[in-house]
């Protein structure tokens, strides 16, 4: 079976850097999974 790379993480951690200056106009929601289905980005 191949191994899929869980990318997500990464992609939010480098999101929220890069918003860093608008962290007061921000708010930022954990996802929850619902599915086995790959995680979807949802910025």
């Amino acid at each position: 079976m191949e191994r899929k790379t869980q990318w997500h993480p990464a992609f939010c951690s480098a999101m929220r850097l890069e918003l860093k200056e608008n962290k007061g106009d921000l708010e930022y929601t954990n996802e929850y999974n619902v599915s086995a289905k790959p995680l979807q980005i949802q910025f």
